[in-house]
């Protein structure tokens, strides 16, 4: 957990994206648990729930490629 939150803290700040954080720390999370724990159904069930986020910040991604997404600190576009 730890590892993870070091992580959305590490993008947020150099690159000023929170969803872009929260996609790359979950997409991270899986990895962490793997290192630490080896294949089991633990990280299985971590892969499973950093999936659901990444299809729960689908928009946002979107919105990153299309180069809309506003940045931490910026306000809302309008």
């Amino acid at each position: 957990g730890l590892a993870t939150l070091a992580t959305w803290l590490v993008v947020a700040f150099a690159l000023r994206y929170s969803s872009l954080a929260a996609l790359i720390a979950a997409l991270a999370a899986p990895l962490y648990a793997l290192l630490m724990w080896g294949g089991n159904r633990m990280v299985l069930v971590i892969a499973g729930i950093a999936l659901l986020l990444v299809g729960k910040h689908w928009q946002n991604l979107q919105r990153l490629l299309a180069g809309s997404e506003t940045k931490i600190g910026s306000g809302k576009k309008t």
